[in-house]
């Protein structure tokens, strides 16, 4: 099998809506999560957002994958317009000549399967960890047969068809999250603690936008479900639904509440982190509604419950870190206001279809036209996959040439902007210490790093498979997330050396930055992409190094900036404005302020809007200044001459010159004008100086309207011809 790398793609095509009819009815019948993937595609065509899938997928399995892969990572919008993500760049890294998409994003699913039903058996096949997995999906395929598992369903029974009216929310929530499925509302999180970097600290945060995302997906979906009653009444009708499933759709009061989630989680645009005790937090959260038992929330008792499966003793003492308090405070009113009963049935609702894989909704089994193909694609992201991605990985890296290259990059950039970090003049000593840590934590051993089989094996502790896929899958997610809480005691310095790394956990920066090495670029035999490994330094500092520095500083300070930078389109419900990102940038998109030299701590810093500048501009200026001063750091180290400013002999330019003129021609067919690149060079000294730039504005764009019309570059033949 040819070594297949996945390469993200965007389309400007849309989905027919009877396409999304289907896909949506489809869904429910699998695994509601990937209704609510999916629907995103369906829900943005009405509003002008691009679909990513349609022009290369032409089959509903192509579409799941394809939208798990880019989930989170730039999938709206048109291609290069958020430059924060620089994963348009399979446009544009060829200065100007546009290329074939890498085949389509179901090769990473031939890479996936063949190792998870065990067909296979060429290596690996010693690791114990892999065998978990391989044991979970092939239970996982047989999973309902001939009513094999029926008799291990009670737990689901029951809580599925709890009566919500007499049940406290709060209680249904904590039930939910022991089997292993977390909270509603709210996520606990281990990380590294800001003040003091050589510790780890607990962080309570609203839920991840992924997860954000699920609720108007699912009251969308619901509604588009209930315009195609009369479709479901016809495949229905010979088949009565079971009472368990009679009140699936949300009642008018429901729809309400979550519609007020998603408005209230929409309007909080700045990030604020609070120190404080659990205790004190507990007062601070009680006592604004403190009168209504719907908003009570015992926190002492949530930390110590969470944390007691991870065999950590958690009192009300402990120092956690608040993220977004107003978020807290905004769901505090909302859930005031808003009966136990309807909280409770809200609850139940979305949990139920997050796991309806484990209902057997069987009336739906007429209407899944492609469900074969479709469960083995759910089976294989049942768990967080670790043991299969150590063999992708080792795939992968089996392109040596190509993963020196990068790593070569990843280490001078790592280093550029480590510097950058120690030399800021607004960073007090401990910042620097923690984004150093941070830095150090997403960079250890990605590639050729030490990936060891012990460590993934590890991971999954002493699970022991019981054969029932039921039980066996509860404990899995049950250990999994005893390991993530475990780390709350123990060194940053070991965790961050080998954390695990997962196909199916892309929200992790981490896991961002590795499929964004290992996949960017083109098919291993492409002839651009040999004539680019093979390419002078400063064209791969100017290119490769830029679009790098950019992604891997956005993933550094994603956490601060997950407002601005990670919000895609979200539906809303009755509102026009469907573009969080544009909410917030509004503010800031129309003034400008002279940057500093201190770049970093225009994103890092919580109250980036006071330096209205465009977020994308003010990351590709950082990513600039970080690839050409490693470049510069390596030019001095090769050269044998003095200075850094080498001669290129074979274009007669200096280095820097030539790393200039590879980063506008690059650029040159972006669909924004020049003038954008005039604004991201015109407070940059180095550019000045290398261009000698007239100060004219009018003559500089024309100078680099010449620029881009020259052929400075001549890919098609791997000749570079100074014009």
């Amino acid at each position: 099998m040819r070594r297949k790398m996945l390469h993200y793609i965007s389309s400007e095509s849309a989905l027919t809506r009877n396409y999304v009819t289907i896909f949506i009815l489809i869904q429910i019948k699998i695994f509601f999560s990937f209704s609510i993937v999916s629907s995103t595609v369906a829900l943005n065509n009405g509003n002008g957002s691009h679909d990513i899938s349609a022009k290369n997928c032409t089959t509903l399995e192509c579409v799941l994958l394809d939208n798990l892969i880019l989930n989170d990572i730039n999938k709206y919008g048109d291609p290069c317009k958020d430059t924060s993500s620089y994963l348009c760049s399979k446009d544009t890294f060829t200065f100007g000549k546009k290329v074939e998409s890498f085949s389509n994003p179901t090769e990473l699913k031939d890479l996936i399967t063949p190792i998870l039903d065990g067909s296979d058996q060429q290596k690996f096949h010693e690791l114990k960890s892999l065998k978990v997995e391989q044991e979970l999906f092939k239970a996982c395929m047989k999973f309902g047969e001939n009513n094999s598992f029926e008799t291990s369903m009670e737990e689901f029974d029951r809580l599925r068809t709890k009566n919500s009216s007499s049940d406290s929310w709060q209680d249904i929530h904590e039930e939910f999250n022991s089997l292993g499925f977390g909270y509603t509302f709210f996520d606990i999180n281990i990380i590294r603690n800001p003040r003091h970097p050589e510790r780890n600290i607990i962080a309570l945060q609203p839920s991840k936008y992924k997860s954000i995302q699920i609720i108007p997906k699912l009251i969308q979906s619901f509604f588009q479900i209930a315009e195609l009653s009369r479709v479901l009444d016809t495949k229905l009708i010979n088949k009565t639904l079971p009472n368990q499933y009679s009140n699936m759709l949300p009642n008018k009061n429901v729809k309400q509440f979550l519609a007020s989630l998603v408005q209230m989680t929409l309007d909080i645009s700045n990030s604020t982190k609070t120190y404080m005790s659990i205790e004190k937090w507990n007062q601070t959260y009680n006592d604004h509604y403190g009168n209504y038992s719907t908003a009570q929330i015992d926190w002492p008792h949530i930390f110590a419950q969470s944390f007691k499966q991870a065999d950590i003793n958690i009192d009300k003492t402990e120092i956690i870190l608040i993220n977004q308090v107003n978020y807290f405070m905004k769901l505090a009113k909302i859930l005031s206001t808003t009966p136990n009963e309807t909280i409770a049935k809200a609850i139940i609702f979305i949990w139920r279809f997050q796991t309806s894989r484990y209902h057997k909704i069987m009336p739906l089994e007429t209407v899944d036209l492609q469900a074969a193909k479709n469960l083995r694609y759910q089976c294989s992201i049942e768990t967080q996959l670790y043991a299969t991605s150590y063999v992708i990985l080792r795939f992968w890296e089996s392109d040596e040439k190509v993963m020196y290259r990068r790593r070569y990059l990843l280490e001078k950039i790592t280093k550029a902007i480590q510097n950058e970090i120690l030399q800021s003049q607004t960073l007090h000593e401990n910042a620097k210490l923690y984004y150093s840590k941070k830095l150090k934590t997403i960079t250890s051993n990605i590639i050729k790093g030490d990936w060891n089989q012990s460590f993934v094996s590890n991971y999954y502790g002493d699970f022991k498979l019981t054969g029932n896929y039921y039980t066996d899958i509860l404990n899995y997610k049950k250990i999994i997330t005893s390991k993530r809480l475990r780390n709350l005691r123990n060194s940053p310095e070991v965790t961050e050396e080998g954390v695990p790394f997962s196909v199916n956990e892309l929200f992790n920066i981490r896991n961002n930055l590795i499929i964004w090495l290992y996949t960017f670029g083109y098919k291993p035999d492409d002839a651009l992409l040999i004539q680019l490994m093979n390419a002078s330094n400063e064209l791969l500092f100017s290119t490769y190094g830029v679009k790098l520095a950019g992604f891997m500083y956005t993933l550094m300070t994603n956490d601060l900036l997950n407002n601005i930078l990670l919000y895609g389109p979200v539906p809303l419900i009755n509102t026009a404005e469907n573009n969080i990102f544009r909410c917030f940038s509004r503010e800031i998109s129309n003034r400008k302020m002279k940057m500093s030299d201190d770049l970093f701590m225009y994103i890092i810093n919580n109250e980036t809007e006071k330096y209205y500048h465009k977020i994308d501009d003010i990351v590709e200026n950082f990513a600039i200044r970080v690839a050409y001063k490693a470049m510069r750091d390596e030019n001095c180290v090769s050269s044998s001459e003095s200075i850094c400013n080498t001669i290129t002999k074979e274009l007669g330019i200096t280095s820097e010159k030539l790393f200039f003129l590879a980063y506008i021609k690059s650029n040159c067919n972006r669909s924004e004008s020049l003038a954008k690149i005039d604004n991201i060079l015109k407070d940059l000294e180095d550019f000045l100086t290398v261009f000698e730039c007239p100060k004219n504005y009018q003559t500089s764009r024309n100078y680099k309207k010449q620029i881009c019309n020259s052929t400075l570059f001549d890919i098609n033949d791997g000749i570079f011809n100074h014009a």
